[in-house]
């Protein structure tokens, strides 16, 4: 018989990666594409700014905030369970449609 998903230490594993995988793939989509564009200072400008409306990179930064808005949600998934907590997984869940939303 199998485990259910949330029981499979491959899907845990997952999960934990994802929840890595997710912040680093923001900060650093965000540190190539604040770099790619010209006259961004991200110590003066919000994030915002590289996604706004006719900013020349904002797909790419669009793109950067879906993947981390699917990798949290992947991550969300085995998070809550792991530490035995329904609240966090809600709260992770929330973050992560929240990014897709964006």
């Amino acid at each position: 018989m199998m485990a259910p998903v949330g029981d499979d230490p491959r899907w845990r594993t997952a999960g934990a990666a994802c929840g890595l995988a997710g912040p680093a793939c923001f900060v650093i989509g965000w540190a190539v594409v604040g770099a790619a564009t010209t006259g961004y200072d991200p110590a003066r400008q919000p994030i915002s700014e590289l996604a706004r409306i006719g900013a020349p990179n904002r797909l790419a930064m669009t793109a950067v905030l879906f993947a981390y808005g699917l990798a949290v949600l992947a991550a969300a998934g085995t998070l809550g369970p792991a530490l035995g907590s329904r609240l966090l997984r809600v709260d992770v869940t929330l973050i992560g449609v929240t990014a897709l939303g964006v």
